[in-house]
């Protein structure tokens, strides 16, 4: 065991960082006594919740350079990644979908699934930019309005597999 990641701590009290997801009790600590219907009291048990650190992922977004902080650190951006900018359509929009697949299948069991909309989003605006770049147009919207919002290669029919909601399922989704 690492001894800088591994700690003991009053799970009632504190929050636990497992697996790359943050595990707390909503009610730290405080296990409220209710009347049910027939009349008899009894403790509401919390439900344990799993977080997916959303300021870690858009962080080492930031790293890989998919999105870019404004001059004022206020907010993200989407950005082209010029690594890609020699590839083809089709691998373009391949390796954006395994990224986003892979973020979405590993944490596809978090409370806050519904954050992850945001990160999509950016992606998204990522991959436009970077089509942009490639075929030398200005903007992304351009390259929204000529190949869908979905980015669709014209030649191999392949386009951005975006997930049409972001609810909480509480499953987990394996491939």
């Amino acid at each position: 065991m690492s001894e800088s990641k591994t700690k003991i701590t009053l799970f009632t009290h504190d929050k636990v960082f497992f697996l790359g997801t943050r595990l707390f009790n909503p009610m730290l600590g405080q296990l409220p006594v209710i009347r049910s219907k027939a009349g008899f009291r009894t403790r509401v048990v919390p439900e344990i919740t799993m977080h997916a650190p959303i300021d870690k992922l858009l962080k080492k977004l930031v790293e890989k350079k998919f999105l870019r902080w404004n001059e004022n650190g206020t907010y993200l951006n989407g950005i082209a990644v010029r690594a890609l900018g020699n590839w083809d359509h089709a691998d373009i929009i391949s390796y954006y979908n395994s990224t986003i697949k892979g973020i979405l299948n590993y944490y596809s069991f978090a409370t806050n699934y519904y954050d992850f909309g945001m990160i999509v989003r950016l992606m998204r605006l990522s991959c436009a930019r970077t089509l942009a770049l490639k075929y030398k147009t200005r903007t992304a919207s351009s390259v929204f309005k000529k190949y869908g919002k979905n980015l669709v290669d014209p030649e191999k029919e392949v386009g951005l597999n975006l997930p049409t909601t972001f609810h909480y399922t509480g499953t987990f989704h394996v491939g």
